[in-house]
C-alpha cells in the first residue's frame, strides 16, 4: 500500500500569490473570516493550522459544509465561538491541538454527530 501526505502548499501551488499569514483562508489581524477558496473548489479538507490564527470569526467555515476534515491545530487560539462548526454537514475530524484552548463552550460539538474518536 502507497500513503501520500500532502500540505497546503502542495494542494494550493498558488497560495503564495494570496496575501496573508493563513492563505488560502482569509483572515485580518489573526482572525479567521473565511475560506473562499476552500469552499469555491469544494475541498473535503480545511487545511487551516500553523497559521498563527487567534480566533474565528462564528460564520468563518461558512461556505464549507461538505468539509470532512477541519485541521485548526498548531495556532494560537484561546476560544472558538459557539455554533463556528455547526454548518459542517459530515465532519469526521477536527483537530484543536496545540493551541492555547483551556475550555470549550458547552454544546460546541452537539450538532456534530459524524466525528470519529
Amino acid at each position: 500500500a502507497l500513503a501520500l501526505g500532502t500540505q497546503c502548499r502542495d494542494r494550493y501551488p498558488l497560495v503564495s500569490a494570496v496575501p496573508g499569514s493563513c492563505a488560502p483562508c482569509v483572515c485580518s489581524q489573526g482572525v479567521l473570516k473565511g475560506c473562499p477558496f476552500h469552499a469555491e473548489l469544494k475541498d473535503p479538507v480545511l487545511w487551516i493550522s500553523e497559521r498563527g490564527v487567534t480566533a474565528l470569526e462564528k460564520g468563518a467555515l461558512e461556505g464549507n459544509e461538505g468539509a470532512a476534515a477541519v485541521f485548526l491545530h498548531s495556532n494560537e487560539l484561546e476560544a472558538l465561538p459557539l455554533g463556528v462548526f455547526d454548518g459542517l454537514m459530515n465532519p469526521r475530524a477536527i483537530r484543536l491541538e496545540h493551541n492555547r484552548l483551556t475550555t470549550l463552550p458547552y454544546g460546541i460539538f452537539d450538532e456534530i454527530s459524524t466525528l470519529e474518536a
